[in-house]
């Protein structure tokens, strides 16, 4: 497993790298939380809809979509452990999964940097 520091608006957190396919496929499946001030960080060897579903999880989760300029293009509060998959609004590059509530407590918005 890789890990690696990202700074996401003010908010530095420590995250798992995801950036090949069979870890992208099983994410955070069956895991049954994450650490305080950790996610996971998909990253993608180009921009697109890269969707995200919620199948296995045992806890919810923040979605949020990065561009190639490392920006917040779109995120999803509160996401459920369901049969959902959700896709952003705009093609982003990576994909940050985080515990619910991050979003808003950190005060993310479209637009926001990420600092890789």
């Amino acid at each position: 497993m890789k890990f690696k520091k990202i700074r996401i608006g003010r908010k530095v957190i420590k995250v798992e790298v995801a950036d090949y396919f069979l870890k992208k496929i099983k994410g955070l499946m069956f895991r049954s939380s994450l650490s305080k001030d950790s996610g996971m960080l998909f990253v993608f060897d180009q921009e697109g809809y890269h969707s995200i579903w919620m199948l296995g999880m045992r806890f919810s989760i923040d979605i949020i979509w990065i561009d190639e300029r490392k920006k917040v293009v779109d995120f999803v509060e509160n996401a459920r452990p369901s049969f959902n998959t959700y896709i952003p609004k705009e093609k982003a590059r990576y994909v940050l999964e985080v515990n619910s509530g991050f979003v808003k407590k950190n005060k993310i918005k479209i637009g926001s940097g990420i600092k890789l």
